[in-house]
Formats: structure tokens, C-alpha cells, sequence
């Protein structure tokens, strides 16, 4: 007795759960369904043993997408039910047709992957169009595949893509952004940038990195004052991301805001920079230590650029050094960072007239006009 009322119970249990999944998908604007939402309502009427509704929506289904294999499995199965033995044939069939196009495809798109992974960027492109062909994760390969066209070079292309990718889900924020990066970053459509970022905003408007890329696209319109309002919006959202701030630093710079340029890059000094694919403290001592200069704190400068040499001696490093010493007058340490700069670039001709003007200074006149007369034949113009 105790088992029977046990099985009974299980079998309620089941019964209400399929009844709430119809009840669910019955909620949803018809216009709104799609073939997995008649293929889930299809398998509860199955199981409610309403085989005739499920007919129904496995046909529904079809309509929507004939090549689901999972439908014409599930239809097959409930034909055999309904006793139509040859459409039962005819879709177990197609099934199974459709099941191995859809293991080419899952290979496919997993070869593609795991060529995208190890950055043989052409071998991905090709595979990802293979799944494509495939039908199989159709949104997802043309996104990736416009990745891949990117890093290959082909810009392009990869708006193609992304623009095959939007024809299926216009709702995929990431996709306008992915978009707008290649039309900002290589194909010089910066209001076609903003575009796309408006849209991606307007889907996940509490993105940060969205304001960002928008405000690096209006800068390049030189409309600052409307980019500075994105790269506030982009640290509200995270305060913690020394990009955005090195972003805003170069934004105040435009507008001539040196100071608070340089408040901005004090913060980012002091946040994680470890995981940015391209801002280091080098990049930042650099700025600082330029935009100091602007404001005529030349020790300060001097500070900054010592620190990026330790970091990166660069030629340009100890060139910009040498030129904050030659405004404290520092001829003798001006010199020796500018014979840095010719070991590391010998055809720097800006590098010896530098260098002639400090022993000029310096009461070295012959040496002077040496280094002037290298600086002419290296095509350096002398104002």
C-alpha cells in the first residue's frame, strides 16, 4: 500500500511538473515561441500522453526549423504511437540525417576553437565556416569567426561577419561592441563606432568598458566634452580599472586640463595594471612625466622619466629626460642621457642638435657645431 501510494505520488509529481511546462510556454506570446519552446511544451503533452497536441507542436516546430533533429526524433516517436508507421520511417530518417550533420558540425565548430585558442587564426576561420555550413551554433561562429578575421588582418571581413551575426540576434550587446572596435580601431568610422556602442550600451548599460571604447571613439571626433562624460560613466561603474583612468588622463590632456590629466594618472600608478594587454607603468611614468613638463615641473618630469627608463630605457625615455634637464639647465646630465639615445638610435638627428645646443652651453662651440652638422645630414631640420 505504502508503494503504491509512493508511485502514485511520483506519477502527481511528474504530471504537475509537465502541466506547469505548458502551462509556462502557453504564458509566452505566440510570436515569441520558438522550435525548442514547442519541441519542451510537445515532450510534456508526450508525457501527459496527449499525443496529438505534441503532434501538433513537433509540426510547429518543423515549420519554424525543419533541420532540428531533436523535433524529428520526438515526432517519430509519437507517430509510432499515433500508428503512422511510414511518417515515422520518414522522420526517424531525417533524424538521423540531421543527427550527422550535427556531429560534422560539433566537430567543426570544436576543431575551429581549438584552432582560434592556439592563434592560427586562418585554420579557425575556415573550420568556423564549416559549422556554418553546418548550421550548427550559427550566432556563435559567425561572432568568433569575426574575431579571427580581425587578428588575421582581414577588417573587412570581419564586419561581415558581425554583420551575419546581427541578422540572428539583434539583442547581443558584445556583438555591436566587437563591431565598433574594428570600425574604430582600423577602419577610421568613428561615428559608425559610436553607433554600435550606443546600441551595445542601450542592451548592457552598466558595461563599463562600453563608455570607454564610446569615449576613445568621440575623442577621435574631438568631441571631448561628450567623451569625458563617457570615461566618468566608465569609472563610476568600476572605479578600480587603471585603463579607464589613463583613458581620462589623455582625454583632460586634449581639453588642455594637464593637472587633473596628471591626478588621473597618479591613480592609475596605483591600481593593478598586471592583466591590461597594453597600459604598463612605463606607458604612464611617460605621460606624467610629459604632461608635468606642460606645467613646467620639469624635476617632477625628470622623476617621471627615470622611473620609465628603470622600467624601459628606451631612446625616446632618456630623449625626454634630456629635454626636461635642458630646461633646468642640467647641460652635462642633458648630454649624458642624449649620448644614450644616439647609442640606441644613430640617426636620431633631433638627438645630436639636442646634444650641440647643451655644449653650446657649455662653451664647447666646436663640438657644438659638430653635432649640428650630423643633425643637418641626417635630415633634421633646424629652425
Amino acid at each position: 500500500m505504502k508503494l503504491a501510494n509512493i508511485f502514485k505520488s511520483g506519477k502527481e509529481k511528474s504530471e504537475i511538473k509537465n502541466k506547469s511546462i505548458i502551462e509556462e510556454i502557453n504564458l509566452k506570446e505566440k510570436t515569441k515561441l520558438n522550435d525548442e519552446d514547442y519541441l519542451k511544451r510537445g515532450k510534456a503533452k508526450v508525457d501527459l500522453k496527449d499525443y496529438n497536441g505534441a503532434l501538433s507542436d513537433f509540426n510547429i516546430a518543423l515549420n519554424i526549423n525543419p533541420e532540428n533533429a531533436f523535433v524529428h526524433f520526438e515526432r517519430y516517436k509519437v507517430k509510432d504511437k499515433l500508428g503512422d508507421k511510414t511518417g515515422a520511417n520518414q522522420d526517424l530518417q531525417i533524424a538521423s540525417t540531421l543527427m550527422d550533420k550535427l556531429d560534422a558540425g560539433i566537430n567543426a565548430y570544436n576543431t575551429a576553437v581549438d584552432k582560434d585558442n592556439a592563434n592560427d587564426f586562418k585554420s579557425a576561420i575556415e573550420y568556423y565556416c564549416k559549422a556554418i555550413k553546418l548550421n550548427y551554433n550559427v550566432f556563435e561562429s559567425y561572432y568568433n569567426c569575426g574575431i579571427c578575421r580581425y587578428y588575421n588582418g582581414d577588417y573587412n571581413g570581419a564586419l561581415l561577419d558581425y554583420n551575419k551575426g546581427i541578422e540572428l540576434d539583434s539583442t547581443n550587446s558584445e556583438i555591436y561592441s566587437q563591431r565598433g572596435f574594428v570600425k574604430y580601431k582600423k577602419l577610421n568610422d568613428f561615428s559608425g563606432a559610436i553607433e554600435d556602442y550606443n546600441i551595445a550600451i542601450r542592451l548592457s548599460p552598466n558595461n563599463a568598458s562600453y563608455y570607454r571604447d564610446r569615449g576613445e571613439s568621440k575623442s577621435k571626433l574631438n568631441k571631448f566634452e561628450e567623451a569625458l562624460q563617457d570615461f566618468d560613466k566608465a569609472i563610476e561603474l568600476n572605479l578600480n580599472n587603471a585603463e579607464f583612468y589613463f583613458n581620462r588622463s589623455i582625454c583632460k590632456f586634449n581639453m588642455k586640463n594637464y593637472t587633473d590629466a596628471i591626478y588621473d594618472l597618479d591613480t592609475s600608478l596605483k591600481l593593478d595594471i598586471s592583466k591590461s594587454s597594453w597600459l604598463t607603468a612605463a606607458n604612464i611614468y611617460s605621460f606624467r612625466g610629459g604632461f608635468k613638463c606642460l606645467i613646467e615641473d620639469f624635476k617632477g618630469a625628470i622623476a617621471d622619466f627615470t622611473m620609465e627608463i628603470k622600467l624601459n630605457p628606451s631612446a625616446k625615455a632618456y630623449f625626454d629626460r634630456a629635454d626636461a634637464k635642458m630646461n633646468l639647465n642640467l647641460y652635462s646630465d642633458a648630454i649624458n642621457d642624449l649620448n644614450k639615445v644616439i647609442g640606441l638610435e644613430p640617426e636620431k638627428g633631433e638627438a645630436y642638435y639636442m646634444r650641440g645646443c647643451a655644449r653650446k652651453e657649455l662653451g664647447l662651440d666646436e663640438l657644438y657645431f659638430e653635432d649640428k652638422i650630423k643633425a643637418i645630414k641626417l635630415g633634421y631640420e633646424i629652425e
